[in-house]
This record gives structure tokens, C-alpha cells and sequence, in this order.
């Protein structure tokens, strides 16, 4: 069976969009502010006047650094995001096929789900409730 990483590419496109908007956000002010804040130190008079070149030089290098980090984050954001919803989604659909075999009264398989999906917890109790439930309508038809 050929492996979707997008089986919900709606959701998962979204999710990934607001994961990496919130991780540029985060890189933007903490960055943004650290740049201006070194500007702004750069042009008063806590620099001493003989350090201000090597001060300069330092603070031209962290920003560069920061924008090579604007630029090349957002793929490793996006990546992620789609990783983690991948994770969320899978279990998601598992479920739903799972339920949906239920409701057209053909016993399926036992519920299983990857090691380190996030719903694992949740698929585990609700396969033991079916089973449970199953026996229970099996010996009183």
C-alpha cells in the first residue's frame, strides 16, 4: 500500500500555513527586536567609539544570520507542520474507516496505529470499547 502524506491536503496545508506564520512570527519579533535594539545601542554612546567598527561588523553578521534564517525556515516549518498533521490525520482516518466498517455490520480488523501517532491513546481505549461492546452483542443477539 503506496504511503499519502497528504491524505487530508486541505487541513493539512492549513494547519502547516498557521504552524509556519506562527513560527515566522516568533523569529520575526524576537529578531526584528534584537536588530533594532543593536542598532539602537550602535548609535548611542554605550559603544565606545574605538569598538564601534568591530560592534558594527558584529551586528551586520547577526543580521545576515537572521535573514538567512527568514528565508530558509519557512521550508523546514512547512515540512514540519505537514509532518505533524500527517501524524494527526492518519489515526483520524483509521478511525473513520474503522467506524464506518462498524456501522455497515461487517466486523473489521482490530484497531491499530503507527507507534508515535498522537491519537494512539485514544484509538487503544476505543478498540477495547468496541471489542467489549462486540462480545457483549454477540452472546445476547
Amino acid at each position: 500500500m503506496r504511503r499519502q502524506y497528504l491524505p487530508r491536503p486541505r487541513f493539512q496545508i492549513s494547519f502547516s500555513f498557521f504552524f509556519l506564520l506562527g513560527a515566522l512570527v516568533i523569529i520575526g519579533v524576537l529578531g526584528g527586536s534584537t536588530l533594532l535594539n543593536l542598532h539602537l545601542i550602535g548609535k548611542s554612546s554605550f559603544v565606545d567609539p574605538a569598538y564601534q567598527p568591530i560592534f558594527r561588523q558584529q551586528v551586520e553578521s547577526f543580521r545576515q544570520f537572521f535573514l538567512w534564517n527568514i528565508i530558509t525556515f519557512p521550508l523546514f516549518f512547512f515540512v514540519l507542520g505537514v509532518y505533524l498533521s500527517y501524524r494527526l490525520i492518519g489515526p483520524l482516518k483509521r478511525i473513520e474507516s474503522w467506524l464506518e466498517l462498524h456501522l455497515l455490520g461487517v466486523e473489521p480488523p482490530y484497531l491499530k496505529t503507527r507507534k508515535g501517532d498522537e491519537l494512539e491513546p485514544i484509538v487503544r481505549t476505543s478498540a477495547r470499547i468496541f471489542a467489549k461492546y462486540a462480545k457483549k452483542f454477540k452472546r445476547n443477539p
